[in-house]
């Protein structure tokens, strides 16, 4: 049960990224944003330059950074896994 919710918490984390970066839809404002959320000048000017596909840039590590878990959480997003391993005790 561990590996699936732990595969659905990813693929929500991931999808999440894609729509904030679609909601940045200028090349500046990507740029600006990542900056502000602590990515050095080169790596955001290369990511928010990048022409990829959405789900690729979704999965970079550069967008993962800036978009962490804990930013995600402090904004509301609840953890699968984490709740499933609160409300259900393991015993060995």
């Amino acid at each position: 049960m561990k590996v699936h919710l732990e595969n659905i918490d990813m693929r929500i984390k991931r999808k999440l990224r894609v729509i904030i970066w679609k909601q940045w839809k200028k090349i500046k404002k990507r740029y600006t944003t990542l900056r502000k959320l602590g990515v050095n000048h080169y790596n955001a000017f290369m990511t928010a330059n990048c022409r990829r596909g959405l789900y690729f840039i979704g999965n970079t590590w550069v967008l993962k950074e800036a978009i962490s878990k804990e930013r995600l959480n402090k904004r509301g997003l609840v953890n699968a896994l984490d709740h499933y391993l609160k409300v259900h005790i393991i015993t060995n």
